[in-house]
């Protein structure tokens, strides 16, 4: 640890929709992880800064994951209305004919 103390760090996350910062809870971090953290800080940066790239990155990750299961639960809803599936061996099939392809070409 760089300054010896363990207390709890306030963060702060930028929202457009926010006049002003918007605070997250204090994140209460067991010290051997908080020491790992801090030793891969870049030169200048903080442990608030990181903590908020962290947040960020797994908020778009969140967002990706619905969206994505939101699609095949339509394409399943769409697939038992209309009754016409794809097989698994056909997807599979047609992926080892991509693989081999992007194998060829490099």
């Amino acid at each position: 640890m760089r300054d010896g103390r363990c207390g709890p760090s306030v963060v702060y996350v930028i929202n457009k929709n926010c006049h002003e910062d918007c605070r997250i809870p204090v994140v209460r971090l067991p010290p051997e992880l908080r020491e790992a953290t801090e030793a891969l800080l870049q030169n200048g940066e903080t442990l608030p800064a990181f903590v908020e790239v962290a947040v960020r990155r797994h908020v778009e990750f969140r967002q990706a994951q619905k969206h994505f299961i939101e699609r095949g639960l339509t394409a399943g809803n769409a697939a038992q209305q209309s009754g016409k599936y794809i097989s698994s061996a056909a997807v599979l099939g047609k992926l080892a004919r991509r693989l081999e392809k992007a194998r060829k070409s490099t």
